[in-house]
């Protein structure tokens, strides 16, 4: 299932095998928006392991996610707005959009013991946990380590996700490997105006493929119909 004709083809078959076509038919609309929430739900379960092993937890399930694994180094966000724990710890910094789980953390410190540039570990913390880590001498931020805060702001219904970095130095970088959110499947016919989770196709009636390996679509397509027979034996 390369191309989103073929996911179109896919479903039909399995959703009309598995309901006998008692069922009424799907819009394009409809079918994408069960491709898309399945594979969304595929994606947790692989990397959670409740699938199979976690993400990282065998070669496959790495591969299998690898598609989606991006790096971004970011610079500290100059908003004084933003919450902090404290002006003279916190460095707040702007996550892109799609971020799903954070894979891996790492910062650069300025002006250490260690000399004028330093790479650190980025631990998290919770915000009540905050408070009790940095009384304890062997876990409060030094120069091996960072704490990390997350907290998002919402505007206008968007979501912006943001991390804050507590240092005992300055933090001039934040760079982070994480897991992102996988675009939608769109089938081919959406009319003009249909988006799916706000990716309208540059030519709507081509739809949009899986940007998944070929190995997990058919777990996605077996999840999609499962959620389109749920829904219509309510």
């Amino acid at each position: 299932m390369k191309t989103p004709s073929e996911w179109l083809l896919a479903f039909n078959q399995y959703y009309n095998n598995i309901m006998s076509n008692r069922a009424p038919g799907l819009e394009p609309i409809e079918i994408s928006r069960f491709l898309t929430d399945a594979e969304y739900a595929i994606v947790i379960g692989l990397d959670n392991g409740s699938i199979t092993t976690s993400f990282e937890g065998s070669e496959q399930v790495t591969d299998y996610l690898a598609t989606l694994v991006k790096q971004i180094t970011l610079n500290p966000e100059d908003d004084d707005a933003l919450p902090v724990y404290n002006a003279a710890m916190s460095y707040v910094f702007k996550l892109p959009d799609g971020v799903l789980f954070r894979k891996m953390e790492i910062c650069t410190l300025e002006g250490t013991d260690c000399g004028d540039s330093f790479n650190v570990q980025v631990v998290p913390v919770t915000q009540d946990e905050l408070i009790r880590t940095m009384r304890n001498p062997y876990k409060r931020p030094n120069n091996r380590r960072v704490l990390r805060l997350s907290y998002a702001k919402y505007d206008n219904d968007e979501e912006t996700a943001y991390s804050e970095l507590v240092s005992k130095y300055k933090v001039k970088d934040y760079a982070v490997r994480y897991l992102a959110r996988p675009k939608p499947i769109i089938v081919p016919g959406l009319v003009s105006g249909q988006t799916i989770d706000g990716y309208p196709t540059p030519h709507s009636s081509a739809g949009l493929a899986c940007e998944l390996p070929e190995p997990v679509h058919q777990m996605i397509l077996e999840q999609a119909v499962k959620l389109a027979k749920a829904v219509w034996a309510e």
